[in-house]
């Protein structure tokens, strides 16, 4: 009986280990699922981003009660012509100007026609207004900086910051239109 007992107790240490090893080798690959889905989601949140912001792709853009259908420039090239040499920017649009980082980045009225109002800001908050920066025959090369950095900036027609009672703080969100 001994010998019994010997090999019950040598199957019971060995099934012991296959099971705390089984319960060790689960927790690792649970931690490395989640990780892997983790990523999986960001990689796809950054496309479906990427996606949504490319030149000349239209974009709801809504901050409090406003709202306006934006063409986006996400090119140096279109950023580098803007809304310029247009005759005029429709009540409800805008053009949207996406930077990979946040940064300081200063806009003028080069070739504009017409007077625009300017909003900047910063994963999904307003952190800077500027109100009626005129056209270009008014005042050649006029400049704004902004007080604080920005990764989106928003050009609308002039006045419609008043209109709505925009401030800083405010909050953005952006959903892709079909053009």
């Amino acid at each position: 009986m001994t010998g019994n007992n010997q090999a019950v107790k040598h199957f019971l240490l060995l099934f012991l280990f296959l099971g705390v090893s089984m319960l060790v080798f689960l927790y690792v690959a649970k931690g490395k699922i989640e990780a892997e889905t983790a990523t999986v989601a960001v990689v796809q949140r950054e496309a479906r981003r990427s996606a949504q912001f490319t030149d000349d792709s239209l974009v709801r853009v809504s901050i409090g009660a406003a709202s306006v259908s934006a063409e986006v420039a996400e090119s140096d090239a279109k950023k580098a012509l803007g809304l310029g040499n247009r005759e005029k920017l429709a009540g409800g649009t805008g053009m949207l100007f996406v930077f990979k980082e946040p940064g300081v980045y200063r806009f003028w009225n080069r070739n504009m026609r017409f007077p625009i109002d300017i909003i900047w800001i910063r994963d999904g908050t307003v952190v800077d207004l500027w109100e009626h920066l005129p056209e270009y025959a008014a005042e050649k090369d006029f400049t704004v900086t902004p007080k604080a950095a920005a990764n989106f900036i928003l050009e609308v027609p002039d006045g419609f910051i008043r209109e709505y009672a925009m401030h800083v703080g405010d909050k953005a969100t952006y959903e892709p239109e079909k053009n």
